[in-house]
């Protein structure tokens, strides 16, 4: 008698042959009398019937992971800006927590596979010449208080246009901008550092009395964000040197880190020497 836990045995097998495993099954368990078996025996299908619609989903789910991209660009369009004319792509992963938006500067070639501006688009930003160094790349994360009001707690806005206009000046280059707000914590979260920090904690004192990690980031998926638009090489707009170790991990070569360092106001001073004193960032001269 077929089982469904005997059945679970062939998932294996089936994850490497979908197609003819859903349509054997189908054949033996349509037969009145499989093949193999004697006049006087005989087969309960119903065990295996009731199983069969569970395991061809588990079948579906298995190969469907294993075939859909990390990372994958899925809109693109022209983008010009007070620093030069760029194109804007937005990038999604595999869940919903999984977002990216680059803003890129350069030679592009793009291969719309499936004619409709979604998984099938394939971007590759391409070097003019075989001399031409990496692209310049800033992997920026979101920052509302200073990238949209100028709060001047933090340089967040002072990088963000530092490097836009650093990459409109190369061959080709991407800021890749990340939804991590307050170094992965959260804009709610941040808002409760600040208040902390307004009662005399530092930026990494008031993240872990909040219970957080000093910094909280990951750059897994930025990294699969950029191989997304043929990025596997760079020169880095970065002060933070574990940006550029979780980078490297995750497969995209830093060929060169080069200083994101733009003006500093008199309120920003003490936070960037926190980063510096803390946090490891490579901040002299402050």
């Amino acid at each position: 008698m077929l089982h469904g836990e005997r059945l679970y045995a062939f998932r294996p097998l089936v994850a490497r042959n979908h197609a003819f495993f859903r349509k054997s099954w189908r054949v033996v368990l349509d037969s009145p009398k499989p093949v193999g078996l004697a006049e006087h025996q005989s087969v309960d299908n119903t065990a295996a019937r009731e199983s069969l619609p569970s395991l061809l989903k588990s079948i579906d789910q298995m190969t469907t992971k294993k075939k859909s991209p990390k990372a994958r660009v899925v809109a693109h369009a022209k983008l010009p800006t007070g620093f030069g004319k760029f194109k804007i792509a937005g990038i999604q992963g595999r869940n919903a927590k999984e977002e990216a938006v680059a803003v890129f500067h350069g030679a592009i070639s793009a291969q719309d596979a499936a004619k409709n501006g979604d998984s099938g688009s394939k971007f590759a930003i391409s070097k003019p010449s075989k001399s031409t160094k990496a692209p310049l790349v800033r992997v920026h994360s979101q920052c509302l208080t200073g990238d949209v009001f100028t709060s001047q707690r933090c340089d967040c806005r002072a990088q963000l246009e530092f490097s836009l206009d650093k990459i409109a000046k190369e061959p080709s280059g991407v800021l890749l901008y990340l939804p991590q707000e307050g170094r992965g914590i959260g804009l709610i979260n941040k808002l409760k550092a600040y208040e902390l920090q307004d009662g005399g904690l530092d930026t990494v004192e008031a993240n872990r009395k909040l219970g957080f990690k000093d910094d909280a980031r990951d750059y897994e998926f930025a990294a699969e964000a950029l191989k997304a638009l043929g990025v596997n090489e760079i020169r880095l707009l970065s002060n933070n040197p574990d940006k550029v170790a979780q980078l490297e991990k995750a497969g995209v070569r830093v060929v060169e880190r080069v200083p994101c360092r733009p003006r500093v106001s008199h309120h920003s001073r003490a936070y960037l020497k926190t980063k510096a004193r803390k946090m490891g960032h490579i901040l002299a001269g402050l």
